[in-house]
C-alpha cells in the first residue's frame, strides 16, 4: 500500500469537505421544512449561528446550493442517500470548475478559498513533526432524563482541520492494519477488501453456524464504557507492538507520520481529564444550556481492579472519532487472537465492543469466556459481570435474562423441550431464535417509535399548537401539514420511494435499511413488529390531525397531490419492506 501522503491529496480532502457541507445542508433542509409550514418566530432560524465557525468556513469554500452542478440520471440512481447525493453534486461542481483551468487569481472567490484551505491543510500535514492536534470541544447529548440530574453522553467535536487529519489518518491506519486483523471482527474494516464486513454479515455467520450445529452453548460479555476506559499509555504500546509485528510478519512498514499523528491524537483528549471533572462544574452545564446533569463513568470499577493511583493515567478516547474506531479493533485484536487460539471449535464474532461466543460443549464455552474476560483485564478493560440464566419460562428468570448485559453459557434451544434452554440471543440490534428466525431488538422498536413521536411533536411545536393560535402561525392547510409530515415519516421508515418505482428502487438512509436481514427472514415475529410500527405511525398522524383540527387556513398554492382522502398505502409501510423484497427476489 502507499504511504500516508497518498491519502492527503486535494481530491480526497475535497471529498471529505463535500460530505461535511452536505450534512449541514441536510440539517438546514429540516429547518426549511418547519419554516415552510409555520409563521412562528421560532421556525425562522434557518441561518446557522455565528458561533459555528466550521459552517462559516464551509460556506466560504463552496458555492451556494443553487449553483451546485446537477447529477445525471445514472448518478442519481447510484446514490440512494440524500446526503451522499448532495455530496456527489458538490464534488461534481468542484471538478467541473477545476476543468475550466481558470488562473487561481481570476477564479471565483469560493474556489480560491477552497484551494487555499486545502493547500494550508496539506502544508500543515507535511509539517507533521510540529503538528499538534487541538483539544476538542465537549458537548452533552441527553441519554437519560431525570427530575433531579440527567445523564448525558459526551460528544467531542474537533476543529475542521484536526477532524480531516484524523479521518484521513484513520483511513490509512485501517487499510494498513486490516489484512492483519481477523475475520471474526466485523466493525470499522477497510472498504478496499473484497470481503464486505457489516453487522448484517455477522448475523449471517451466526445463522450459518446454527444451521450446521445443534446443542449450542452461547456466552455474551459486554464491556463497560469501552471508549471511556481505554488506557492511553497501554494502547500506544499495543500500537507500536503491532506495527513491529506487521513489519516482521508481513514485510510492511508504517509511515512514521501516522505514528506521530496517532500520538498527538491521544494527547488531545482524555475522558478523566476533559469530561469527568465537568460533573462538579455547575458553570459548565449552565454555559452549555444543559440541565444540571452528569457524565457516567466507571471510576469505582477501575479503582477496584487496578488501584487508586490508576486514575492518574490518561484514560479514554473520544467516541465517534475515526481514530477511536480504529482503536477498538486494535485493542481488541489480542482478545480475538486469544479466544480463537483457545479451541478450534469456538465460534466467535465481534462488532466493535460487542461479542457473541459459542461452542457445542458448555465447559469449553465457559473456559473460552474466561479467556475473553482475562484478556480484557490484561488490556485494562472492565466488563459487566456475567449472570447465570436458567428456566426461561419462569417470569423472574426471563426478566433477568433480558436485563443482563453479560451472560454465562446458556443452551440456545427450545425451553419447552429443555428447561435450561434459552430460545433467543441478541446481537447488533437483532435477536435470533434457536430455529434461525429473526426479529428486531425490542429496544430498537421503542427507539423508532420515539423518533416518530418526536417528528410529530416538532410539527406541533412549529405551529404553536399549545399556544392555541394555529390559524395565525400556520402557513399551510391542515391537509398539507399532514401530507408533509406523512412524507417525512415515510422517508424515515422506508426511504424516498415513489409509487411508480417502489418495487425496484434502492432505499436510502432509513430505518428498514438498517435491518436488511429481516428481508431474508419473514416470520411471525418480525411481521408483528413491522405491523406494530405501521399502526403506531398511523396513530401519530391521527393524533396530529386531531390536534390541528381547528386549523381552517386554505393554501395560497394548492397542491394537486393533496386532497381530503389522502392515503399512503402498502408501498410506504414498514411491513411492505418484507413483501417488496419477496417480489424482487
Amino acid at each position: 500500500m502507499g504511504n500516508l501522503s497518498d491519502y492527503f491529496n486535494e481530491e480526497e480532502i475535497v471529498k471529505l469537505l463535500c460530505g461535511y457541507r452536505s450534512k449541514y445542508s441536510h440539517k438546514r433542509h429540516k429547518l426549511h421544512m418547519m419554516r415552510d409550514i409555520s409563521l412562528h418566530k421560532n421556525t425562522n432560524k434557518i441561518e446557522v449561528k455565528g458561533t459555528n465557525p466550521e459552517f462559516e468556513i464551509l460556506q466560504n469554500i463552496f458555492p451556494s446550493r443553487r449553483n451546485w452542478v446537477s447529477l445525471n440520471e445514472y448518478e442519481r440512481k447510484k446514490y440512494n442517500d440524500s446526503i451522499k447525493r448532495a455530496s456527489a453534486r458538490l464534488f461534481k461542481t468542484y471538478k467541473f470548475y477545476k476543468k475550466k483551468n481558470i488562473p487561481l487569481d481570476e477564479s471565483a472567490d469560493w474556489y480560491k478559498n477552497l484551494i487555499d484551505f486545502v493547500s494550508s491543510l496539506i502544508e500543515r500535514f507535511n509539517d507533521t513533526g510540529n503538528y499538534k492536534m487541538g483539544s476538542p470541544k465537549i458537548f452533552g447529548i441527553l441519554k437519560k432524563a431525570d427530575s433531579v440530574k440527567c445523564e448525558y453522553r459526551p460528544i467531542a467535536l474537533y476543529e475542521l482541520v484536526d477532524r480531516i487529519i484524523s479521518s484521513l489518518t484513520a483511513r490509512y491506519l485501517t487499510d494498513f492494519f486490516d489484512p492483519y486483523f481477523l475475520n471474526c471482527s466485523f466493525a470499522f474494516r477497510s472498504t478496499k477488501r473484497d470481503i464486505k464486513y457489516t453487522h448484517h454479515k455477522s448475523i449471517e455467520e451466526i445463522i450459518n453456524y446454527r444451521k450446521q450445529n445443534k446443542d449450542i452453548w452461547v456466552s455474551e460479555c459486554d464491556i463497560q464504557k469501552f471508549f471511556d476506559a481505554v488506557n492511553q499509555n497501554h494502547i500506544y504500546n499495543v500500537f507500536l507492538e503491532h506495527v513491529e509485528k506487521i513489519k516482521q510478519s508481513h514485510n510492511r512498514e508504517i509511515d512514521n507520520r501516522a505514528i506521530l499523528i496517532f500520538k498527538t491524537f491521544l494527547s488531545s483528549f482524555a475522558f478523566n481529564k476533559d469530561v469527568f471533572p465537568k460533573n462538579d462544574d455547575s458553570d459548565w452545564w449552565a454555559e452549555n444550556n444543559l440541565k444540571d446533569g452528569f457524565f457516567k463513568w466507571i471510576e469505582k470499577s477501575l479503582i477496584e481492579e487496578y488501584g487508586e493511583k490508576y486514575l492518574e493515567n490518561r484514560i479514554g478516547v473520544p467516541q465517534g472519532n475515526a481514530i477511536s474506531c480504529f482503536i477498538s479493533n486494535l485493542l481488541l485484536h489480542n482478545v480475538d487472537e486469544n479466544v480463537l487460539k483457545f479451541d478450534d471449535g469456538v465460534f466467535y464474532v465481534r462488532f466493535c465492543d460487542d461479542m457473541i461466543l459459542m461452542h457445542k460443549n458448555k465447559d469449553t464455552c465457559k473456559e473460552a469466556l474466561e479467556v475473553y474476560k482475562n484478556t480484557l483485564k490484561e488490556n485494562f478493560l472492565s466488563y459487566h459481570t456475567p449472570t447465570e440464566c436458567n428456566n426461561y419460562l419462569d417470569k423472574t428468570s426471563n426478566k433477568k435474562f433480558w436485563k443482563s448485559k453479560s451472560k454465562e453459557p446458556y443452551l440456545w434451544d427450545n425451553p419447552k423441550e429443555d428447561s435450561s434452554a434459552i430460545p433467543w440471543l441478541s446481537f447488533v440490534g437483532y435477536q435470533i431464535k434457536y430455529n434461525s428466525e429473526i426479529r428486531v431488538r425490542k429496544q430498537s422498536i421503542k427507539k423508532e417509535k420515539k423518533k416518530i413521536v418526536k417528528e410529530v411533536e416538532n410539527v406541533l411545536t412549529a405551529i404553536a399548537v399549545k399556544q392555541g393560535n394555529v390559524n395565525e402561525t400556520s402557513r399551510k392547510s391542515k391537509n398539507q401539514i399532514i401530507f408533509s409530515t406523512q412524507n417525512r415519516l415515510n422517508s424515515m421508515s422506508v426511504g424516498r420511494i415513489e409509487l411508480h418505482n417502489y418495487k425496484t428502487s434502492k432505499q436510502g438512509l432509513c430505518w428498514t435499511n438498517g435491518f436488511e436481514m429481516i428481508k431474508e427472514n419473514k416470520n411471525k415475529y418480525i411481521c408483528k413488529q413491522l405491523k406494530e410500527l405501521d399502526s403506531y405511525r398511523e396513530k401519530q398522524i391521527w393524533r396530529l390531525s386531531r390536534q390541528i383540527d381547528e386549523l381552517r387556513k386554505e393554501s395560497h398554492k394548492p397542491d394537486p397531490e393533496v386532497n381530503d382522502e389522502m392515503f399512503f398505502g402498502s408501498p410506504f409501510s414498514y411491513y411492505n419492506y418484507l413483501n417488496k423484497h419477496e417480489i424482487l427476489d
